[in-house]
């Protein structure tokens, strides 16, 4: 998970419950969230979608609420108004 760039300091907690290796999709579709990129997927059930879908969003906003914990409030008001 490290090449996905997810936080650390809760991966091994994932790792020990959810996580060994990603699946296909999430390995695909993970760094394309990430990255800002829209992501369609259409797979079988038990492939991994709904962590494809989650994690990144978990992450999204660990990071988030970091930024604003850090008071850097004006960096995320400007990252909506790109939207």
């Amino acid at each position: 998970m490290a090449d996905f760039k997810l936080w650390t300091s809760h991966y091994s907690l994932f790792y020990s419950v959810v996580l060994r290796l990603p699946t296909d999709v999430q390995a695909e579709a993970i760094p394309l969230i990430l990255g800002g990129g829209d992501v369609l997927m259409a797979a079988e059930t038990g492939s991994g979608k709904t962590g494809a879908f989650c994690l990144p969003i978990i992450q999204i906003v660990w990071e988030t609420l970091k930024d604003l914990e850090a008071g850097k409030g004006s960096k995320i008001i400007a990252q909506i108004c790109k939207c």
